[in-house]
């Protein structure tokens, strides 16, 4: 006898959030908690934001509380203020395509002291394709860093219908009073999150029904102008016309 599940399938979707943050100025990890949710094609994003744009990420993993066991993820963009601005300040993006299910820990290790006001957040949807032949599938980075501004983003156009896409972003400064155009990570309202130690401000962001083929336009909105640096994402949706299917979870006699 065999026994079925009904699983969710078509378009991304949304599954689980953990952020954290560390205002003080040593350092060289931090970790974030969450939940990632039994479901089909799962992918697991994170973004880290730090001060000291000279320290590099030496690596970011997901442990789920299961095993015990680390589980690498793997780079997918970068956004560096020095390398337009000749200042301090970048944002990084990685991902693990199929994460152990269950609470688990994500940790971000810098290559040395990454300085004050560092934030590592955690983002897992499901429906996410999971291979092909690039290496990385499912995502595609877009990076942009600027001079100061008052709005910091920009655009991405996904390619393949039922599609997600979601962003990163570190800004220098902030006034408090930060409003998104799409669904915040972490929180109900960026008031909610807070800045890091009254000025720093990294967020994340993301809208599970971009228009395809066209460019959409991810962006943040400040009283302050400042520089920033701001990384994106398309997640490939693996399958739009799955819709809901059984999926055979196990076999008795």
């Amino acid at each position: 006898r065999k026994f079925y599940q009904l699983a969710s399938g078509g378009a991304v979707k949304f599954d689980a959030q953990g952020v954290s943050d560390d205002p003080s100025s040593g350092g060289t990890s931090l970790t974030a908690e969450l939940t990632i949710g039994d479901n089909s094609n799962r992918i697991l994003i994170v973004t880290a934001g730090s001060y000291a744009s000279g320290k590099a990420i030496d690596e970011i993993t997901w442990t789920p509380d299961s095993t015990g066991t680390p589980e690498d993820m793997t780079q997918g963009g970068l956004a560096n203020l020095s390398e337009g601005n000749d200042s301090d300040g970048r944002i990084d993006m990685f991902f693990l395509s199929n994460p152990t299910i269950g609470a688990g820990t994500i940790t971000c290790t810098w290559t040395g002291t990454a300085g004050a006001k560092r934030r590592v957040g955690g983002l897992s949807f499901y429906n996410v394709k999971q291979s092909g032949t690039d290496g990385i599938d499912g995502i595609g980075v877009t990076t942009k860093d600027t001079d100061n501004s008052t709005t910091s983003g920009g655009d991405i156009t996904p390619t393949t219908a039922g599609s997600a896409i979601v962003d990163g972003q570190y800004w220098q400064e902030g006034d408090g009073d930060v409003v998104q155009n799409r669904t915040l990570g972490w929180g109900s309202s960026l008031s909610a999150i807070n800045l890091i130690d009254g000025d720093r401000l990294q967020s994340s962001q993301y809208d599970l029904s971009p228009t395809i083929n066209s460019a959409n336009t991810m962006e943040y909105t400040d009283g302050q102008s400042s520089i920033w640096s701001w990384v994106s994402a398309e997640l490939v949706c693996e399958d739009l016309s799955l819709g809901n299917v059984w999926v055979e979870r196990g076999t008795a006699t």
